[in-house]
């Protein structure tokens, strides 16, 4: 085996090992469990919607961008609550999934290639 092929295979256990046990990332994680140098074919709008980087009230309030992290509604404003049971987004809803489920839900989402 070349040299490159090594040092890649080394980086990529290191890289493996370090996601299996770090305490971060843990929702992506139960998404995309393994490692790759490839690149996951999501929008940058479903990055933004897997990760909680977007205009939720919960996110904006770590950064003092918003007065609290409690949507309009009254219920904690994260990313699911907007997609699931915010009454405040109807029409853009999805149905929450079970906690059995949870996994397959995440990956039927981020795969959906649906562009308005």
């Amino acid at each position: 085996m070349s040299p490159e092929k090594v040092l890649r295979n080394l980086l990529l256990n290191k890289w493996q090992q370090d996601w299996d046990s770090d305490d971060n990332g843990r929702e992506i994680f139960n998404i995309l469990p393994k490692v790759t140098l490839t690149p996951a074919s999501w929008s940058r709008e479903s990055i933004l919607f897997a990760t909680g980087h977007g205009l939720f009230p919960s996110y904006l309030y770590r950064f003092r961008l918003h007065h609290s992290d409690i949507c309009t509604c009254g219920e904690k404003g994260d990313r699911l609550h907007s997609a699931t049971s915010c009454h405040m987004m109807l029409s853009y809803q999805f149905t929450k999934p079970s906690a059995e489920n949870t996994q397959l839900w995440w990956k039927s989402v981020l795969s959906n290639n649906y562009q308005e």
